[in-house]
């Protein structure tokens, strides 16, 4: 333990990081060891990068005056691509079983939802009330019949929510999937930051402080978790991301994939979706209200 404390004392201070051990000598044998052992997984050498480009040295960022809307599928009647060639591309790859679903699942309802619980388990349906675990699962059913293949889904918790999120899971049967083909894992987390002097923040008197961190952090924990050797393992090349706050989302759309796939200016690495914004002379939608008028919205 002494030689263990004067590395890590000598890691914060070279940092400005010595606060963390003002209380250690208050602490008892468990938590100074707890203490020392979260210090220890912290990267203090990428962090400090963060620290200096993000919190301490903030810059507005300038718009880049030669900014253009990136190209573009336009999945719309009158599109000038093969939209039938590329969905098929998709099917013979969800056929082949190379596709999984991928939902980034780390965060709370309470912030903005009022929900004492993980996203997922949100009801979030009018008619039926279905939490979005279930909207999510209810299309990965239907796509392994429609393909007949198994189609994995992987979900990403954090350390707040990953006991919760899996016993949801478990109560409610996998809401008819195979437990088996359901990978859950839980996000890293990242020290948090007092912004006005890069302080790293104590929860108490024997803990630092963290959160999970972010979506960025989703890669790295495809990989640090194994799930990235478990979809190697079953074939899998391609993942079709989404996140747990999306009721609306296509969980497995064929022509994406099969664009993203095969797509002559594809890399094949990473694709997204968009909603196309609209010129401020276009009619976006219709608005019906209670007293049957009809607005144009613009």
């Amino acid at each position: 333990m002494p030689d263990r404390l004067s590395s890590i004392r000598a890691t914060l201070d070279s940092y400005g990081q010595g606060h963390l051990l003002a209380f250690w000598d208050e602490l008892d044998e468990a938590r100074q060891a707890a203490l020392l052992t979260q210090l220890h997984g912290i990267d203090f050498d990428q962090l400090q990068v963060l620290i200096e480009t993000l919190v301490v040295r903030t810059q507005q960022a300038e718009r880049p005056r030669d900014v253009e809307p990136a190209p573009y599928y336009a999945q719309e009647p009158g599109s000038t691509y093969d939209a039938g060639h590329y969905r098929e591309v998709g099917e013979e790859l969800l056929r082949a079983g190379k596709v999984a679903a991928f939902t980034v699942a780390g965060g709370q309802g309470t912030r903005l939802l009022g929900w004492k619980g993980p996203k997922g388990a949100y009801p979030a349906t009018v008619v039926t009330g279905s939490p979005l675990f279930r909207v999510f699962a209810e299309q990965i059913l239907a796509n392994q019949d429609r393909y007949g293949k198994t189609i994995r889904w992987y979900i990403l918790t954090s350390p707040a929510n990953d006991t919760p999120t899996r016993a949801f899971i478990q109560d409610n049967r996998c809401f008819g999937l195979d437990r088996r083909n359901i990978f859950m894992f839980p996000q890293a987390t990242i020290p948090s930051i007092e912004a006005e002097t890069g302080k790293l923040l104590l929860t108490d008197k024997g803990r630092v402080a963290v959160n999970p961190d972010g979506h960025g952090g989703s890669i790295k924990a495809l990989v640090a978790s194994g799930a990235i050797d478990a979809m190697l393992a079953r074939g899998v090349e391609h993942i079709s991301y989404f996140q747990v706050d999306n009721p609306l989302v296509k969980v497995i759309d064929p022509l994406f994939i099969g664009l993203h796939a095969a797509a002559p200016d594809s890399s094949g690495e990473m694709s997204s979706k968009m909603v196309r914004k609209t010129s401020p002379d276009e009619k976006v939608g219709i608005f019906c209200r209670a007293d049957g008028k009809t607005i144009v919205i613009e």
